[in-house]
């Protein structure tokens, strides 16, 4: 049976959909390309989840200004449950977090990865740090000893690298891969892993990635 490529996202007709009538190729190269598309494309959006976050005690820290050392030597640790789909073979990543030490140490660090419900890892992941700039302090205002820290998003962008999603460490921010060696997400849920050091998450948002790898 020949199904050949039709540019077009058209429905089949009624007439052609009837039960009582051979389904023939240019019927199921329409369905498919119309699903394709719906999964492809008009479900390709950003997903957001809010993380438990820090509660300061001080009211000043309250209304966003905090001691120097606030972020310093809080971590930790969150799941995040993610529905993957059939064609979502890799994620964008990016997390609004606050993050500032004393004279601006390379100390802030947020480690992300993906692992299935069960608990392997299925990519090792990726970490934000100082040192490459890919986790930044947006700090606007000093008052009474006191900083105000901005929540900033850092995104891991849409380079994917398949390869490392498997290594034994975590990379520089890259897309995540959900389905290797290690386990696939594919048409499953998922967890994704936050561990912070120095920093502070807020929220985390995710986006499926295609394309070339390197």
């Amino acid at each position: 049976m020949s199904v050949p490529f039709r540019g077009g996202f058209g429905q089949p007709t009624l007439q052609e959909q009837f039960t009582a009538r051979p389904v023939v190729g240019p019927t199921l190269a329409s369905h498919a390309n119309a699903l394709n598309h719906l999964a492809g494309v008009r479900s390709r959006k950003w997903h957001t989840a809010h993380v438990g976050q820090y509660t300061p005690v001080v009211v000043a820290d309250q209304q966003g200004y905090t001691t120097e050392n606030m972020t310093e030597g809080v971590s930790q640790t969150a799941y995040v449950l993610l529905s993957v789909g059939a064609l979502d073979t890799a994620l964008e990543i990016a997390v609004l977090t606050s993050s500032l030490v004393a004279d601006y140490s390379l100390t802030p660090t947020v480690e992300l990865s993906l692992q299935t419900l069960a608990g392997p890892t299925v990519d090792q992941g990726i970490i934000f740090t100082r040192a490459d700039n890919s986790l930044q302090a947006d700090v606007r205002g000093y008052a009474g000893n006191r900083y105000r820290i901005m929540p900033t998003w850092s995104r891991s962008g849409v380079t994917r690298r398949p390869g490392l999603a498997t290594g034994l460490i975590k990379t520089q921010p890259r897309a995540l891969e959900t389905d290797t060696t290690g386990g696939s997400l594919l048409l499953s849920r998922g967890l994704l892993r936050i561990d912070t050091m120095s920093a502070i998450v807020h929220a985390v948002a995710w986006c499926p990635v295609w394309g070339e790898t390197l």
